[in-house]
């Protein structure tokens, strides 16, 4: 096998039996700078409706959850993730465990472009909650995400 050969399945595990160490990082939710919409991310679409004064579409009932972490946290968790010995062989999931509603997320986008559209309601059906388990982190390393709501308040 070539040592530049890459593999874009985590189901390939020929790479695995090859390598001596290696650990697994699963990102979720994961928002930052220069994000764009293009791929359903739904903070940087409900900043850019906010922006341009077009309405928020807020996809079911608007109280489905999600957690996000901010890209500079996961950066620092992903550094500690990979210096540390006891991370070897494991897969880590990285994100946050602080939970905002969609509907939420949508005024606080609101408030923050100080935009007066309004949140309209498509019922299609949809997750009514997507989070993970994040413990498994806190025994391998010392790193905790910090809230969105509090970056967006500095």
């Amino acid at each position: 096998m070539a040592i530049n050969t890459v593999y874009t399945s985590v189901n390939d595990s020929r790479i695995f039996r090859k390598l001596r160490y290696y650990v697994i990082v699963r990102l979720f939710n994961t928002a930052g700078p220069r994000q764009v919409g293009q791929y359903g991310m739904v903070i940087p679409r409900f900043i850019e409706s906010a922006v341009s004064n077009k309405d928020i579409v807020v996809y079911g009932d608007g109280k489905q959850t999600r957690c996000f972490a901010h890209i500079f946290d996961v950066i620092e968790a992903i550094n500690l993730i990979a210096f540390a010995e006891n991370t070897i062989g494991k897969v880590i999931n990285v994100g946050n465990n602080n939970e905002i509603s969609i509907l939420d997320l949508a005024n606080r986008v609101k408030k923050l472009c100080n935009s007066c559209v309004s949140e309209i309601l498509d019922t299609n059906p949809s997750h009514s909650k997507q989070s993970t388990h994040w413990s498994k982190h806190k025994s391998v390393i010392v790193w905790e995400s910090v809230a969105i709501k509090e970056q967006s308040e500095e």
